[in-house]
């Protein structure tokens, strides 16, 4: 079959195509050890008959670690493995113009024993080097891909039981289980084996049944538990074998025996001596049952294992449990004179009290505690006591105590969760999420996980992620499958998700696993919240200056300035700010009406409709002149407020043109921000442009006239700023302000300050001086804002970057046509957000792989991305070819001013262009047996 190919350049191409094939992979399950169900795995094609498909090449690319594939071409197709680099290779059927929709090749996977369960193996398309879609004419065709998985599960296993007390291998082994309550003859005891599960997989079971009694005096005894208990992994929850004897003038003895069935397990017996112990007619001090158990002599008993050590000089804790039995007549039992001997019994110290007392009938354990100081070896010692039964025996008790030796053992970082994590279902968090709109918009949540402390290099995992409850559909943890950190790398990393919202709150719980090296394994736990999207667009609110009535004769004033003489034109403004508003809706300012006796001396001259979009808070004015009389003249401004989703609203004001003035005069002087009557008013003057901490500020005070007449003056000057911060604030505008009658141009008193941490404040006064008028000192308090700290943007790359080496990319080079030319490849690193003029770095890149020394970075050793600064950086590379495919993998180091510390990774693929050197069978590109 002559098969035609394209350059990397035109597969590059159809990545801008609308797709319209599709080539796919199928997905199965199974258990570790073992095949899938389905047993073959489908790699299939679906036509789209409007752009026929005559060729192909596709790779099944499956992760060799945990799977192992064989391939079988069917329905014409022809497929390949190849194992070592964890891909099957697929053709379809040769010299078709159309390739019908149809499966082409069937894989059979094998799961590896050693994979984990449960886990999701992925099974992700590409083409081979070259291998894109093409019509009869070697024409790209656009094909998009249909990734599967193999999932592996955990085979059905029953959880392991651990008895107490101990169970034995034969009969007259195991236990005993000494039985309480027993006073005198004939009265009834209490015995009781405690079962407690752990491990299992995947519900197994584990059953405990068959039970019987045999020995001289099993008469005596009976079990009144269920006649079959079971335990279901993971439920840890202990189940009791309870059982009661009937005493004699002896001690009374038997033997009880039970089966133990562990589904995917053995199937064991298990046995128990009962011990009833004998009614005592006289007051008799209880029985002590110590666990572990007491020995006769020096050297003998336990031994007591200490628990909690874990380097050399650390504290352990041990603990012998003493449970009283029997007795009668509220006899005592008493246990003392304790004492340590032995080469390193300097290491031991006991906790407990000097002497425990017990009362018969009172049957709570007491427990004899001791903690000891571990060393680079074990460490042991003797322990005795005295017990003492009234109207029994005094017996020596004996223990040998082993305190551990400290570990040497590398010892995974602690992690702290940001939110914090819970230990159940339904607790920790939550985690919000942000960037939500209207319903069915995206919402963004993160928990930043932070290591700490550890040992010797070793790691901490996080993962085994699931996410359930009636919302989990919803949400998708977009961060790698698992998180390693490694002791004495304190880099926080982010678990990050996404939501999709609905009409109202949307919740579910994460789940993962935490294994320390060395430490606990724990699940951790959060709530996950994304909040209601808005369900229809709504247009903003509008903020009104000077402030809107609710009916005519309210609202305002509207103030004119401008005003001189009689007869001169006076200027209004109306500032509608708007803010909120949701899904660019709109809200509209129109209907404008102006009615009163003085209605004909004012007119609107701003737009007969304004319109607001949410989104953009940009203020609009209404714009209004009048003509000035004798007498001040008034009239009333209504118009039309309506929010696209909310309210229509009327909105009035009164208009107050100023009446002209006859004499000279100097214009009146208005300020925004309004002047104050005295030092610490007035104001505030707000600066703005402050970005970080020792940056420049700029304030103005807009100074506007109005009115005066005869080209009368008013001044501003004699300025000064006092106060705590004074020397921080600069007045930048002139000296004195002049300002003529008839002349209404604002004038602007500019300032400009320097920020520090924490807000910085001062007074500001000035003279003003009227022309026959008044003369009045204005006051002004400035304030400074707090710099900020920058941060740098984020980077978006393309291809993709990886977590984890090997990960990434790929990245495909161009231009190599032959072996031993040079190809080059490009990475596009586009930044986005970001604050404060924040910086980005990328630097430190290091190739690595078998063909690391055919690659080469030949752009800037660091690029810098500054916040605000949106233009995309390219990493740009070379490679030399070879015979065969070249690979590698790149890493470089991603740091954000103000943010996290992260290494990125891509896979870089180096191959010549097909057929480009004319010598088809020579540059190994076939070597799959299909060409």
């Amino acid at each position: 079959m002559i098969r035609a190919w394209i350059a990397f350049g035109l597969f590059f191409l159809l990545s801008g195509l609308a797709f319209g094939q599709t080539i796919s992979v199928g997905s199965a399950s199974g258990t570790a050890g073992g095949g899938t169900t389905p047993a073959l795995v489908p790699v299939s094609f679906t036509r789209n008959a409007a752009a026929p498909v005559a060729d192909f090449i596709a790779r099944v690319n499956y992760p060799t670690v945990n799977l192992d594939a064989t391939a079988a071409g069917v329905n014409g197709g022809g497929c390949s493995v190849n194992d070592a680099s964890g891909f099957v290779t697929v053709v379809p059927p040769a010299g078709l113009q159309d390739l019908a929709s149809n499966t082409y090749c069937n894989i059979t996977f094998t799961i590896a024993p050693g994979a984990p369960s449960p886990s999701t193996q992925n099974l992700t398309l590409s083409f081979a080097p070259g291998g894109a879609c093409i019509d009869l004419n070697a024409n790209p065709v656009a094909c998009n891909f249909s990734n599967g998985a193999i999932s592996v599960t955990a085979p059905a296993q029953g959880p392991s039981i651990a008895y107490n007390p101990t169970a034995g291998a034969g009969a007259g082994t195991g236990g005993p289980v000494n039985f309480t309550g027993v006073t005198t003859v004939g009265t009834t005891g209490n015995g009781q084996i405690v079962a407690t599960p752990s491990g299992g997989a995947a519900s197994g079971t584990t059953t405990l049944g068959s039970f019987s009694i045999t020995g001289a005096d099993a008469a005596s005894f009976t079990r009144t538990s269920a006649a079959t208990l079971t335990f279901t992994a993971g439920v840890n929850t202990p189940q009791n074998i309870t059982l009661t004897c009937v005493s004699g003038a002896a001690t009374r003895t038997a033997n009880l025996q039970a089966t133990e069935t562990i589904t995917g397990g053995a199937t064991t017996q298990r046995f128990w001596v009962l011990s009833c112990p004998a009614g005592s007619p006289i007051p008799l001090g209880p029985s002590l049952a110590y666990n572990p158990t007491a020995g006769a002599s020096a050297g003998t008993g336990g031994p007591v294992n200490f628990t909690g050590v874990t380097t050399v000089g650390t504290t352990g804790n041990g603990t012998i449990v003493a449970t009283p039995s029997g007795g009668a007549a509220s006899a005592t039992t008493t246990l003392g004179s304790f004492s340590i001997t032995g080469a390193d019994a300097a290491s031991f110290t006991r906790t407990s009290a000097a002497t425990l007392t017990f009362t018969a009938g009172v049957n709570t354990p007491q427990n004899i505690t001791l903690t000891c100081v571990s060393g680079a070896a074990t460490r042991t010692a003797n322990l005795q006591a005295t017990e003492t039964i009234t109207g029994g025996t005094t017996t020596q008790r004996f223990w040998v105590l082993s305190c551990p030796a400290g570990s040497p053992n590398p010892l995974g970082p602690s992690l702290a969760y940001n939110p914090n994590a819970g230990a159940s279902a339904g607790t920790g968090g939550p985690v919000n999420f942000t960037g939500v709109t209207t319903v069915g918009t995206t919402g963004n949540g993160a928990i930043v996980a932070t290591p700490s402390g550890g040992a010797a290099s070793a790691t901490t995992t996080l993962g085994s992620f699931s996410i359930t409850g009636a919302d989990a559909a919803s949400f998708t943890r977009t961060s790698a499958a698992t998180l390693t950190f490694t002791a004495g790398v304190n880099t926080p990393q982010n678990i990050t998700l996404t939501c999709v919202s609905g009409a109202a709150t949307r919740t579910a719980n994460l789940q993962a696993t935490e294994t320390i090296t060395g430490g606990a394994t724990s699940t951790r736990f959060w709530v996950l919240s994304c909040p209601a999207g808005s369900p229809n667009p709504l247009g903003p609110s509008l903020a009104y200056n000077p402030t809107a009535g609710a009916s005519p004769g309210t609202g305002g004033p509207v103030n004119f300035t401008g005003v001189t003489t009689v007869g001169t034109t006076g200027n209004g403004t109306i500032v509608a700010t708007p803010s909120g508003g949701a899904a660019s809706g709109t809200t509209t300012l129109g209907s404008f009406s102006i009615t009163g006796a003085d209605a004909a001396s004012f007119t609107r001259t701003s737009a007969a409709t304004l319109t607001f979009t949410a989104g953009v808070n940009t203020p609009q004015n209404i714009t209004l002149t009048c003509v000035s009389g004798a007498a001040t003249r008034t009239a009333n401004l209504q118009a039309t407020e309506t929010i696209t989703g909310g309210a229509t609203s009327t909105r009035f004001w009164v208009l107050s043109c100023p009446a002209g003035s006859p004499n000279p005069l100097g214009p009146s002087i208005a300020y925004n921000p309004t002047a104050g009557a005295s030092a610490g008013t007035g104001g505030p003057v707000n600066f703005t442009g402050v970005t970080t901490v020792g940056s420049s500020g700029n304030g103005t005070i807009i100074a506007t006239p109005s009115g005066g007449a005869a080209s009368g003056t008013t001044t501003l000057t004699s300025f000064s700023i006092t106060g705590a911060d004074a020397a921080s604030f600069t007045r930048t505008s002139a000296a004195t302000l002049n300002f003529i009658a008839g002349v209404n141009t604002p004038q602007n008193i500019t300032l400009t300050c320097v920020s520090g941490a924490a807000g910085r404040t001062a007074n500001l006064q000035a003279t003003e001086t009227i022309t026959g008028g008044a003369t009045t000192q204005r006051f002004w308090v400035l304030n400074c804002p707090a710099g900020a700290a920058g941060v740098g943007p984020s980077i978006a790359y393309n291809p993709t970057a990886g977590a984890t080496p090997g990960s990434g990319g790929p990245v495909f080079f161009t231009g190599n046509t032959a072996v031993g030319s040079t190809g080059v490849g490009q990475i596009v690193a586009t930044p986005s957000g970001g604050a404060n003029g924040g910086t980005t770095t990328l630097t430190a890149f290091t190739l690595s792989g078998t063909h690391a020394s055919s690659f080469q970075v030949v752009s800037s050793a660091t690029l810098n991305f500054t916040q605000g600064v949106t233009s995309p950086q390219n990493i740009n590379l070379t490679c030399i070819t070879g015979p065969g495919e070249r690979t590698a993998n790149l890493e470089a180091t991603e740091t954000i001013t103000g943010g996290a510390t992260t290494l990125r990774y891509w896979t870089l693929s180096c191959q010549a262009s097909f057929f480009a050197d004319g010598f088809e069978g020579s540059d190994d590109l076939f070597s799959d047996g299909f060409e």
